[in-house]
């Protein structure tokens, strides 16, 4: 089976979002040490072709992994994860299906269901990665069959924070206000997908 392959932007997004976060010379040092020399100084263009296969994405999430080390990880690619949505929405904000969405007049919790369903459309339509939004009653639940961040991964418990940060944000900057996401299932832990729970109330 064919890989999938995502926009040159994807990956561009979240190398600007790694650099901001490790400094230009802690990228290059990551991508080096984990043989992704290819990426250093060279990131993709920033448009929309079709040209970055999925694993790429996977490795250079991976080697910030590897670079981190598994109890130092998480917090950062928390943090890569806001960056990168915020590097999106400047640079191809049609990435996670969010040009011209019109919010500001909208009340609290369609802003939410908005933003969650175009992320989801996003994720479909243009990352190639088939992604749905379900509501739970208490909670709205992002639910992707396909998964760039831990794509050809095994891990024993969910992984995708750099989805989760980006998700994050994705809500602050849509509301200005902070929201609970939780990522529940993981393919890369055995799940059939990867499944994220956002709670449908700001955060106290």
């Amino acid at each position: 089976m064919a890989e999938v392959m995502l926009p040159n932007a994807a990956l561009r997004t979240l190398l600007l979002a790694v650099e901001e976060v490790m400094g230009d010379k802690g990228t290059s040092a990551m991508l080096n040490a984990a043989g992704l020399q290819r990426f250093v100084g060279n990131y993709p263009p920033d448009n929309m072709n079709d040209e970055v296969p999925i694993s790429d994405y996977a490795a250079v999430v991976k080697a910030i992994e590897d670079f981190y080390g598994p109890r130092g990880a998480k917090a950062f690619m928390l943090r890569i994860g806001r960056a990168s949505f915020d590097y999106t929405i400047q640079e191809q904000p049609a990435i996670l299906g969010l040009a011209g969405v019109a919010l500001k007049l909208l009340p609290m919790n369609l802003k939410v269901k908005t933003t969650l369903g175009s992320f989801a459309k996003g994720m479909t339509d243009t990352l190639h990665e088939p992604c749905h939004l379900d509501d739970a009653g208490d909670a709205w639940l992002i639910i992707k069959d396909e998964c760039g961040t831990c794509h050809g991964r095994t891990t024993d418990k969910p992984m995708c924070h750099t989805t989760t940060g980006a998700l994050q944000q994705a809500l602050k900057w849509a509301s200005g206000q902070d929201f609970d996401v939780v990522e529940t299932d993981c393919r890369a832990a055995g799940a059939s997908t990867c499944t994220w729970r956002i709670g449908k109330e700001p955060r106290g």
